[in-house]
């Protein structure tokens, strides 16, 4: 879970990634600006979610901002073969850009932002991503 703990009495935004690809999938975020450093890694298989909490002190409403803030490069990985990396600029498929999140209709406390992984991002990474392992 990203942040800390969750307290009833401040708005906080919970990010929901779910898998509906027919892949498998690893996420993993760097800032390499600072000795290429792992920020965080997840993996979902296909039908499964991973929800990060995001709580700001004294910030009301939703938060525009997905936890992969203060990353440079996110690399979607599909079946342990396939990658493909994101950068701030990158626009279609981004997890980086808030703009590819959906904010979850009536999901008002908490806030509900989704991203969904969909084959779609499996044919663009084969488009432009590189092979691996």
């Amino acid at each position: 879970m990203f942040g800390c703990d969750i307290n009833d009495d401040t708005d906080y935004t919970e990010f929901v990634y779910r898998n509906e690809s027919s892949h498998y999938i690893e996420v993993e975020a760097f800032n390499n600006a600072n000795s290429n450093v792992r920020i965080r890694t997840f993996d979902l298989n296909t039908g499964e979610e991973e929800i990060f909490l995001q709580q700001p002190e004294n910030w009301t409403g939703p938060l525009e901002i997905p936890p992969f803030f203060g990353t440079d490069s996110v690399i979607t990985i599909f079946d342990d073969t396939l990658a493909i990396t994101f950068e701030p600029g990158r626009l279609d498929g981004n997890p980086m850009r808030i703009d590819n999140y959906k904010l979850l209709e009536g999901e008002e406390d908490p806030y509900v932002y989704l991203f969904e992984f969909t084959n779609e991002d499996y044919e663009r990474a084969l488009e432009r991503g590189r092979v691996i392992n």
